[in-house]
């Protein structure tokens, strides 16, 4: 497994476009990407802003094949990103795993 884990802070008044990005994302990985083995948000119970989102893929090609994807391409470099995100921390880097129950 090929995976990351970050966390994201909507710029004031943006996080549910950011969340429907995010759900189209989801919707696009599942539909064209077969290595994309999760891709999940989650709600930042301290900050009402704020999401987790985990990432994890076959490998590393199957994620470079969701980076080829248009979600990706409309959020980075720049695009939706800068709109939508105040900031953004990764928290794990894209990396192996190193145990997986996959």
């Amino acid at each position: 497994m090929y995976g990351a884990f970050w966390h994201a802070v909507a710029k004031p008044g943006k996080k549910q476009e950011l969340l429907g990005f995010l759900e189209w994302d989801a919707q696009v990985a599942g539909e064209k990407e077969p290595g994309t083995v999760s891709f999940d948000v989650y709600e930042d119970t301290e900050n009402v802003d704020a999401i987790y989102v985990y990432e994890s893929y076959r490998d590393a090609a199957a994620f470079a094949e969701h980076r080829a994807n248009e979600p990706f391409q409309k959020f980075f470099p720049g695009g939706l990103r800068n709109e939508l995100v105040g900031e953004l921390k990764i928290i794990a880097a894209f990396s192996d795993s190193v145990v997986s129950k996959s």
